[in-house]
């Protein structure tokens, strides 16, 4: 088929709704985790496209077939039989989501169809985003590190599971849902919080299994009176974690995010506390709440005093007008039909 005939074929296509998009995850979930865990804004945006457009997953840990709300689901074990799997489905366009160096995003060019990447931290320079047609990033941050590259932005969370739990009463002064990895600095919620504080997250590895910071950041928080629970929790009882403080307080530096996290918190009426050296995060409040030096004593003050006078329903709203997966839906949508 020549190119103006493959143009005109895929307009065809993408006028009847029958666009097919391959989304190829190098993810570690097995199946039940994709089931049961899986529900961030990236995975309510792709439901979303389902209504119109045939979309499948394709992972390459484990060995199985489902369909999850219009969502198919192929694993397959190994780099390899995905790819094939993959090819095999014969999608329009790829859409890959993670860091660039990901190992699936060196051969995604044997596809031979337009790619696309969810950008989601690590090397932005790495030579596999030249395997990609289009880059999305998740804020302003990231646009210098694209210059030259076809990129745009495109990020949100589930307004509809991210809502406020009416009936809890908070038993905490602040929460930080976040890995156990130093760059979350826990040693700076630990301080600040001590007995008042709740530190919720999984122990994060290092490729080769090994333990990222873990201990350290656990005993900090032990031995300043924080209540830990040490494992990763499913995104459907993240607004009950929410619910058990009266702030959530990210200490994350600018590298650890907590990009989705403060959204999160938002859209669950939870005033965020985040510092003033966090850049991502500087972006994502936009003004909308005052933020903290890195030091314990301010960040516990301002703690204090947005568990007060936030404006919790604004809060909700702000998230819902600009970062819901309705529209992180349709920043997606209008940037894959830019590259077909």
């Amino acid at each position: 088929m020549s190119d103006s005939g493959s143009s005109v074929y895929l307009m065809r296509r993408l006028s009847q709704s029958m666009l097919r998009l391959a989304f190829l995850w190098h993810s570690r979930f097995t199946l039940p985790d994709m089931l049961n865990n899986w529900q961030d804004g990236l995975r309510g945006a792709l439901t979303l496209l389902a209504d119109k457009w045939s979309v499948r997953v394709f992972a390459p840990y484990g060995e199985a077939q489902a369909t999850v709300n219009g969502l198919g689901i192929t694993m397959t074990p190994g780099a390899e039989s995905c790819l094939q799997a993959c090819k095999d489905w014969k999608p329009d366009v790829v859409l890959c989501w993670g860091s660039i160096d990901r190992p699936l995003h060196a051969r995604v060019r044997e596809l031979g169809v337009p790619t696309a990447l969810c950008f989601a931290g690590g090397s932005p320079s790495h030579a596999n985003r030249e395997n990609f047609d289009l880059i999305f990033v998740e804020t302003d941050y990231h646009l210098p590190f694209f210059e030259g590259c076809n990129v745009r932005k495109a990020f949100g969370i589930n307004t509809d599971l991210f809502r406020p739990t009416e009936w809890q009463r908070p038993h905490f002064l602040g929460v930080l849902p976040a890995a156990f990895a130093a760059y979350k600095r826990y040693d700076l919620f630990a301080r600040a919080m001590g007995k008042d504080g709740l530190a919720v997250g999984q122990v994060q590895t290092q490729p080769d299994g090994s333990v990222f910071e873990a201990e350290v950041c656990h005993e900090v928080c032990l031995r300043e009176g924080v209540t830990v629970i040490p494992r990763l929790v499913p995104y459907y009882l993240m607004p009950y974690i929410f619910g058990m403080a009266k702030t959530a307080v990210l200490t994350s530096t600018t590298y650890g995010g907590c990009d989705r996290t403060v959204l999160e918190a938002l859209a669950c009426e939870k005033p965020v506390v985040a510092c003033k050296d966090n850049q991502k995060l500087k972006i994502l409040l936009n003004g909308l709440l005052p933020m903290a030096e890195p030091d314990p004593k301010e960040l516990r003050r301002v703690a204090e005093e947005v568990a007060v006078t936030a404006d919790r329903k604004g809060l909700r709203q702000y998230v819902v007008d600009n970062f819901s997966h309705y529209i992180y839906a349709r920043q997606l949508r209008e940037g894959i039909e830019s590259i077909v």
